[in-house]
């Protein structure tokens, strides 16, 4: 299927409308990049979400968001 304003390809599950994408975090903030010196053993930019969770799994870390009203965040490390 096709967007009819721009023309994009949208798939089943994207966002409906543009700027299209996955609707799978719908509600998310934007993330502004920043440098992460917690993540392994060299520092990295981290520009999304799905980048930090990628990293974030393959470092067997869990993400916990303790409070959504306070936006407190925890990054908690299970097997070190």
């Amino acid at each position: 299927m096709k967007c009819d304003q721009c023309n994009r390809d949208v798939n089943v599950g994207d966002w409906p409308f543009c700027p299209h994408g996955s609707a799978r975090n719908f509600g998310e903030q934007p993330l502004e990049p920043y440098i992460d010196h917690n993540l392994g053993t060299e520092p990295v930019e981290i520009t999304s979400r799905g980048q930090r969770r990628a990293i974030m799994a393959r470092q067997h870390f869990e993400y916990h968001d303790v409070s959504r009203k306070k936006r407190g965040r925890i990054y908690v490390d299970l097997h070190r």
